[in-house]
């Protein structure tokens, strides 16, 4: 069994997704949205998302985290303050993990899409209907948990693929 840990960064907003991967099959277990306000600084949100994320990691112990790799927003020959928060947030997920002693995997943005819906331009209601349906739940979650689900349905795949594989190895 692997316990998947997908994180959708942000610094009001981060959404996270916990999915299990067991017997071929990927189970849900919980999504949520951990917020800030944004009236505080954005190292006070940072620190205060941090304590939240790092609360859910103590309690649920993932083997892996996903995590999708940051963007960068140039409008205009301008780098956009909005993508460098982001990857602050990202940072804080970051460091949570490593700290925790939990493997980081890494993805671009299109791959969790794409793996997910069949294209990787997909908007985030297209994201969320397909995880729901994907896990099974009779409500659509959060967008930020939806987006986070998503990243652990991919690394999921990709663990019970590789098992599978290895199995079929052993197997001869």
């Amino acid at each position: 069994m692997t316990l998947v840990l997908g994180i959708d960064p942000g610094s009001v907003r981060l959404g996270y997704g916990l999915v299990k991967a067991a017997a071929g099959e990927i189970y849900y277990v919980e999504c949520g949205v951990i917020s800030a306000s944004a009236k505080l600084s954005v190292g006070e949100r940072l620190a205060e998302i941090g304590r939240d994320l790092e609360a859910v990691i103590a309690e649920r112990r993932p083997d892996v985290v996903a995590l999708e790799h940051g963007f960068v927003a140039v409008i205009r020959g301008k780098l956009q303050q909005g993508a460098l928060i982001s990857s602050e947030a990202r940072g804080v997920a970051r460091f949570l993990a490593a700290r925790a002693g939990i493997e980081i995997a890494d993805l671009a943005p299109a791959t969790v899409k794409k793996s997910v819906t069949g294209h990787g331009n997909a908007d985030k209601v297209f994201v969320a209907k397909m995880v729901t349906r994907l896990l099974r739940l009779k409500t659509a979650p959060p967008a930020d948990a939806a987006d986070a689900l998503a990243a652990a349905i991919v690394i999921a795949r990709s663990r019970r693929t590789r098992a599978e594989l290895a199995d079929a190895r052993a197997a001869g």
